[in-house]
């Protein structure tokens, strides 16, 4: 570790001259060439690292502050930098909580290699960050870190969409990294602003489980998890409500928030009873129910 160097862009470290624009544009190029193409298969999946750029210089009040962080050796030769990692997430200001969006570690340093870096580290990085910008930007306590991953029962043929069996990405990130399975039918809104139900319909992610970062340390809180998820509609889809989107999957997804808070629920699936479970499963079979019943 001692002659690995992160460096940072965020809202504290900033791009403040054409120099530094070239830089960072250079060093993220080359980094979207070595591994983040190559980790990330479905280009819907993937944000160009210049809407990272963007974020930055021209939203700098964006009600998600972009953080990128860059590890490796030599890096402010762009040349004959090796990038080792990096990690991009984002705090979602007035929530109290942040997402990792993306997370990549090259395979030279992976756990079977003799120069192993453990992604730890990166994760470990961005929550100090994290806590600062809760601090910052709400003067209030960071209550939540998550992280969208494939869900293994969706997901047919993992090796047209991903580089790993997401089961085994989950088991990794649950023994390794401390995550935990959100005990909801999670459903990811549209990125964009729809114009029409069908786009709507086609934009949202159904393939997707939410995992919770470290829940012994930052204490699973329904109402910040209901206020990250209800913030992130509003910024990406344009949305005032989850109504508004008008998908039984989303619905589905909102009720059994509110059950989980009106019931005393444990937010976290692994500490669910079975009755829990079947509470939750009822609500998607009542409201895909009534979504037959409206159609005919």
């Amino acid at each position: 570790m001692q002659d690995i160097e992160f460096i940072d862009l965020n809202y504290k470290n900033k791009i403040s001259s054409f120099k530094e624009l070239l830089y960072w544009y250079r060093i993220l190029n080359k980094l979207n060439v070595e591994l983040y193409d190559k980790s990330f298969k479905i280009e819907s999946e993937k944000e160009h690292f210049s809407a990272w750029l963007r974020s930055l210089i021209y939203e700098p009040d964006a009600g998600n502050q972009v953080f990128v962080t860059v590890c490796g050796k030599n890096l402010k030769d762009i040349k004959n930098a090796e990038i080792i990692g990096f990690i991009q997430s984002e705090y979602y200001v007035s929530t109290q909580a942040a997402l990792v969006c993306y997370v990549v570690r090259s395979k030279d340093y992976s756990i079977h290699s003799e120069q192993y870096f453990d992604a730890a580290h990166l994760y470990h990085h961005h929550e100090k960050l994290f806590q600062e910008a809760a601090r910052h930007f709400d003067n209030k306590k960071l209550r939540m870190i998550l992280q969208e991953c494939n869900n293994p029962l969706k997901i047919e043929d993992y090796t047209k969409e991903d580089v790993i069996d997401p089961a085994k990405r989950l088991q990794i990130m649950t023994s390794k990294y401390g995550f935990q399975e959100v005990g909801i039918d999670y459903i990811q809104s549209p990125l964009y602003e729809c114009k029409n139900q069908n786009e709507i319909d086609e934009a949202i992610c159904d393939k997707l489980v939410l995992m919770m970062f470290h829940p012994e340390k930052y204490k699973p809180d329904i109402l910040i998890l209901e206020q990250f998820i209800r913030k992130f509609m509003g910024l990406f889809a344009k949305v005032k409500s989850h109504k508004e989107l008008n998908n039984f999957q989303i619905e589905v997804m909102m009720n059994q928030i509110n059950m989980i808070k009106n019931q005393n629920i444990p937010l976290i699936k692994a500490e669910q009873s079975k009755e829990h479970r079947n509470m939750l499963l009822e609500i998607a079979q009542d409201v895909d129910g009534l979504q037959m019943s409206v159609s005919f």
